[in-house]
């Protein structure tokens, strides 16, 4: 499992240092350029892929790294080393698929899907932690550390199957869990976690986890949802 998580980190600090590399206009080196062991010697790390997976748990930000690859860069030069780690909050939005593994997180906070406005905070040892634009929980703390803060976007192709909780509150009849779990399944969804509890002697308040693709594709569950005539309400939760 660890060399897994490794990897992964390395593979998503690739991508990110591509993209700080194509910000003043250089590319990634070769993978046996020497260049790299230059590099791993004065930043006290072993080898390239330790520097990437550093970039990709955050414990080095990508636009720092991309700077020692061309001190003498005229871009570089006329630029001041103080501004080094406000340089990375500038670059072009990440790409996020949602399936990068341990290099990119979605905050469990806000629950971000493919649709929803994003920002993403560089945690270390962590990556990049993903959250949607209006989270309180980020709001606070990129006011406090905005250095460590990225844009980011969806990418075209994201992963799928991604959870998403939504609470229903419906008339406490028999048979109402069952008939709404039937339109969750029509939605082309699966409910993969469910509690329930009784709101008042007539209403019941039931709180699911649902797989799904998009905002869109909750739009479309939600949809199918309100077929059940016992269902009053239904609001996605974060938080």
């Amino acid at each position: 499992l660890r060399t897994v998580q490794y990897d992964e980190s390395a593979a998503f600090g690739e991508r990110l240092l591509t993209q700080a590399l194509s910000e003043i206009k250089l590319s990634l080196p070769e993978s046996d350029d020497p260049i790299w062991e230059k590099l791993a010697r004065s930043s006290g790390a072993k080898s390239r892929e330790e520097i990437l997976a550093d970039i990709g748990l955050g414990k080095r930000l990508a636009a720092v790294v991309a700077r020692r690859f061309a001190p003498d860069h005229p871009l570089i030069a006329t630029t001041a080393a103080a501004d080094d780690e406000m340089t990375s909050a500038k670059l072009t939005p990440i790409q996020i698929h949602g399936n990068e593994g341990q290099g990119v997180q979605l905050a469990p906070c806000c629950g971000p899907l493919p649709g929803d406005q994003i920002i993403a905070g560089i945690r270390v040892g962590h990556g990049l932690v993903v959250h949607t634009s209006e989270c309180p929980v980020a709001i606070r703390a990129r006011a406090k550390e905005p250095e460590r803060w990225v844009e980011v976007a969806w990418d075209e192709e994201t992963a799928k199957h991604l959870s998403a909780r939504i609470e229903i509150v419906a008339k406490n009849e028999r048979g109402v869990l069952s008939r709404i779990a039937a339109e969750v399944a029509q939605a082309d969804s699966n409910i993969i976690h469910v509690t329930m509890h009784d709101d008042a002697m007539a209403t019941v308040v039931l709180n699911l986890t649902v797989q799904v693709d998009s905002r869109r594709h909750l739009a479309q569950v939600f949809r199918s949802i309100r077929h059940v005539p016992q269902v009053k309400k239904i609001i996605r939760t974060k938080g």
